[in-house]
């Protein structure tokens, strides 16, 4: 199961890549969002290997994740993989230069279900999906106007 979503940021691409791959700051917005985030790797520059582990609640059980850089080439991909009992997710974030001032940031979450109970929780997802992916899309649309933001306090 995929989502994407698609947003044009008014930002040159490497203030918009310098933001999202900001590790700490995305760190703290986890841990805003009640997300429990413990970096397993001690570097803080971005590579492949990268990894860090994740407690969160979902559905009102605590849940467990490790996720993983698996590509980075800068300025242009950056590629999570991640495993949560049975489903693994990976996350692809690509930067398209449109203009000198404008990034073109397109996202996809793909969702691989590996054992049955992960298999009927994709299934239940497929059923919502329109709903999700909207949800999907506004909060890329929030994270744009964010972005936007921090890059002109930072201009």
């Amino acid at each position: 199961m995929e989502f994407v979503a698609k947003e044009d940021i008014n930002s040159g691409i490497d203030e918009v890549f310098a933001i999202l791959s900001d590790v700490d700051s995305i760190e703290r917005q986890a841990l805003r969002r009640s997300v429990e985030v413990r970096r397993i790797t001690p570097h803080t520059i971005l590579e492949p290997g990268m990894a860090w582990e994740a407690k969160f609640k979902f559905r009102g059980r605590q849940r467990g994740t490790q996720i993983t850089l698996r590509e980075f080439v800068k300025p242009s991909l950056m590629v999570f993989g991640s495993v949560t009992g049975g489903l693994e997710t990976s996350f692809r974030v690509e930067f398209l230069e449109l203009t000198k001032g404008t990034t073109r940031v397109t996202m996809q979450a793909d969702l691989q279900p590996k054992t049955l109970s992960a298999r009927l929780l994709v299934q239940s997802m497929k059923l919502a999906k329109s709903k999700i992916q909207r949800r999907y899309s506004v909060r890329m649309s929030q994270l744009a106007k964010d972005i936007e933001e921090r890059a002109s306090r930072l201009a």
